[in-house]
């Protein structure tokens, strides 16, 4: 065979091989069914009055029905269930039949949100009847306007809400501040809030029925604002009215500690021994002694002092204490040391 002829078989093969190998790597399989694309059902749906509006918020579901992230939904729409007697467990077929479309929040709202971002809506009172139970389910549509199903159900009950609370007084007491405010008109609790600082968000303090509360966990020299939300109860829940105005309060230490007690002496040849017990407070930064009504000290944190300056006649001691705010308490009871014994001639 030809050199030339050998060469072009030669190249023949090797084509017919790669093409054996290409064509062999796979094949085409079933077509696959296209994505229905249903979002999940919401599942932390929320819903509270506060004053003459109802506040709503929901999360965006991160993933659909068929487990890929849930990007493209056209909207959310709320439904309420006004018929009584039904409790929070409506099937999907009563909620069919008694729903009424409330609230949608479409695409405009939506733009610029996604899974799992929170979304929320703040509705007028006027919205519901009074005093009547009512059922609030959302559903989250696709592209298509298709969903999967309700969301949880939220049970709500509109009621006139309790008036705005106002401060009756404020101020600053050695534990703590004291805050009072007047009687709300239907209220039955108060919910007290804390923010530090000007700009500071608020922080629930507590709950309670009084008008009066009592904070003692304020740092002194530190800005405050205190606000009150009165509540009332409903059969779905706590109803809040408006919230008070805020006052601020800067709370300063001018409250001295007090004053030692257990005070004793004895003397010696050359001497008076003293000792007394602690005063009960954090911040006492020492103790002072007197005698005959004149300091002989500086500020210690020694509960003992020794005192050889004292002259051989009767002395009267006390000691005072102090604390890290330079406050200084009344001196504690005094006590009568006597003159020596004269030696016998």
């Amino acid at each position: 065979m030809a050199p030339r002829q050998r060469s072009r078989l030669q190249h023949a093969a090797r084509c017919g091989a790669l093409a054996v190998i290409v064509t062999s790597c796979g094949s085409v399989g079933d077509p696959l069914p296209p994505l229905v694309d249903l979002p999940q059902p919401v599942t932390d749906l929320a819903a509270h009055q506060v004053a003459h509006e109802v506040r709503i918020e929901w999360s965006w579901p991160l993933v659909t029905t068929e487990g890929m992230a849930a990007r493209n939904v056209s909207g959310f729409t709320l439904w309420a269930v006004d018929v009584p007697g039904f409790g929070n467990a409506l099937t999907a077929q009563t909620i069919d039949e008694y729903r009424r479309e409330v609230l949608t929040v479409g695409e405009p709202k939506l733009v610029d949100l996604g899974p799992g971002e929170r979304i929320d809506a703040r509705l007028p009172l006027g919205d519901w009847p009074l005093g009547q139970e009512t059922i609030l389910v959302l559903t989250v549509a696709n592209r298509a306007g298709r969903h999967a199903g309700y969301s949880n159900q939220v049970q709500l009950q509109p009621l006139e809400p309790p008036v705005r609370a106002t401060w009756a007084s404020h101020s600053v007491q050695a534990e703590g501040v004291a805050l009072a405010w007047l009687p709300s008109a239907r209220a039955e609790e108060y919910a007290v809030d804390r923010a530090t600082g000007n700009d500071g968000e608020y922080q629930p303090l507590g709950r309670l029925a009084a008008t009066a509360f009592l904070d003692r966990t304020v740092g002194w020299g530190r800005t405050y604002r205190y606000r009150v939300r009165p509540l009332r109860r409903s059969e779905a829940g706590w109803i809040e009215g408006s919230a008070s105005d805020a006052v601020s309060v800067t709370p300063r230490d001018t409250f001295p500690p007090t004053p030692p007690a257990g005070l004793r002496a004895v003397r010696t040849e050359t001497t008076v021994e003293l000792s007394w017990l602690s005063s009960p407070e954090q911040d006492v930064a020492g103790y002072r002694v007197y005698r005959d009504g004149m300091a002989i000290s500086g500020v210690s944190v020694d509960t003992t002092y020794s005192d050889g300056g004292a002259e051989r006649k009767a002395h009267e001691f006390s000691v005072s204490a102090l604390d890290t705010s330079g406050n200084e308490s009344p001196p504690g009871p005094a006590i009568t040391v006597p003159a020596p014994h004269s030696p016998i001639d």
